[in-house]
């Protein structure tokens, strides 16, 4: 009803956003204080697997979607509906297969009923990011708030049972995760209001197919380049600093709600300039100094609170822990010194320098990765997003430079 009555477009997005991003925080925090650093490290591993199944399914599915979707007549709309659930109930056989194969190679790491549990809720976390994404394209906000409760509140409800009675183990929380997905599939997939069809697939290649695949490719390295150092950290260092570094991630989760709420609006409006591309840079490196100041203004507070949260948390990597905030505390800081950068090259259409820019940090990270962890262990990976950071940023300032003759700074 609130959700109907008080909310709607951007509001609406951002709520889901922060309910979606809080309940994974405090998802993050039950775990590690329940199962410690180290069963925590290897959660990391799955949840860095469904977020790389995530950014593949919201490049190359439905992100297809909310571009097409708002030129399709509501009967087409449908169609296209039904053959994107067609193509995900294909891609979710494909990869339970793929679970199936892979289990005498990983099935050692876990229980049997864990590692089910997981391969299972990697395809359930897909269906649900399509449901809520595609129910907030159609404008049905209050579907989509529907689906995320009922998924994230299930969760939270039985992540906080398992911790007060005691029973917390890598396969009770593998069980109660995958089994808080299936209230929210069943209520997105009535709220969809279309059944899967074969015959509508055509219809989905035919509107995106060539686009989905170079999203998905770009979608692909975009998440390598991103990753490189986290997952080079789980491999030379253990899972344990894998679940230090992820950790760290998670607190700063709040930026990336903000970041998120801040190109929704900043994307119209510099679009908006496009045919100025001077006014739009003076424009976006306006916008950059209050950014810059707002998120500086609420990080300091922020950082203050992490080391009592630590304390909650009682982690033997704690010093660890804190360096590690420390360090992403500056990475995020070039990150949102370079976002209106980044809306800057969308709006003036620079898809390729996206792509260039990418291809650069993806070089760099595999080229000295093995170098900055192996001397400096968290504290290179630390550098190494940093620089990965400059690198790129200096890519992006350099092009608009040469093609439009306006100096950033």
């Amino acid at each position: 009803m609130f959700v109907g009555k008080f909310m709607n477009g951007k509001t609406a997005v951002l709520a889901d956003q922060m309910l979606v991003s809080g309940s994974m925080l405090l998802t993050q925090l039950l775990v590690v204080r329940a199962l410690g650093i180290q069963e925590y490290g290897f959660f990391s591993v799955v949840s860095l697997v469904q977020l790389f199944a995530l950014s593949l399914q919201q490049a190359g599915i439905t992100g297809m979607y909310m571009v097409v979707a708002p030129g399709m007549a509501v009967g087409q709309r449908k169609v296209y509906k039904a053959g994107m659930m067609a193509v995900m109930i294909v891609v979710a056989l494909a990869m339970l297969v793929f679970a199936a194969g892979m289990f005498p190679v990983y099935g050692s790491m876990c229980s049997r009923t864990a590692y089910v549990m997981f391969a299972a809720g990697i395809p359930l976390a897909m269906f649900q990011d399509m449901f809520r994404r595609v129910l907030l394209a159609d404008g049905c906000y209050r579907s989509a708030f529907v689906t995320d409760i009922l998924n994230n509140g299930l969760q939270l409800a039985g992540l906080v049972a398992l911790y007060a009675s005691g029973m917390s183990s890598l396969t009770a929380v593998a069980v109660v995760c995958t089994v808080s997905y299936l209230p929210a599939f069943v209520y997105g997939f009535r709220s969809m209001g279309v059944f899967p069809s074969r015959a509508a697939v055509k219809t989905v290649f035919t509107h995106s197919g060539r686009e989905a695949l170079w999203m998905t490719g770009s979608a692909l390295l975009q998440w390598f380049a991103g990753n490189f150092y986290i997952l080079a950290a789980g491999w030379w260092l253990g899972v344990t600093a894998l679940g230090v570094l992820r950790l760290g991630q998670y607190l700063f989760g709040f930026l990336n709600v903000i970041l998120q709420a801040v190109e929704n609006y900043l994307l119209p409006k510099a679009g908006a300039y496009a045919g100025e591309p001077a006014r739009l840079i003076v424009y976006l490196k306006r916008t950059q100094k209050y950014m810059l100041l707002v998120v500086v203004g609420i990080m300091l507070p922020g950082l203050l609170v992490v080391s009592p949260v630590i304390n909650f948390l009682k982690l033997d990597a704690s010093g660890e822990l804190m360096t590690v905030v420390y360090g992403l505390a500056i990475v995020y800081l070039l990150v949102v010194f370079g976002y209106p950068v980044r809306i800057a090259l969308r709006a003036l259409q620079h898809s390729n320098v996206f792509f260039g820019g990418y291809v650069l940090n993806a070089v760099f990270g595999m080229s000295t990765a093995w170098i900055l962890i192996g001397h400096w262990s968290l504290k290179g990976v630390m550098a190494g997003l940093f620089l990965s950071q400059v690198i790129l940023l200096s890519y992006w300032l350099g092009v608009l430079q040469h093609k439009y003759k306006v100096l950033w700074k």
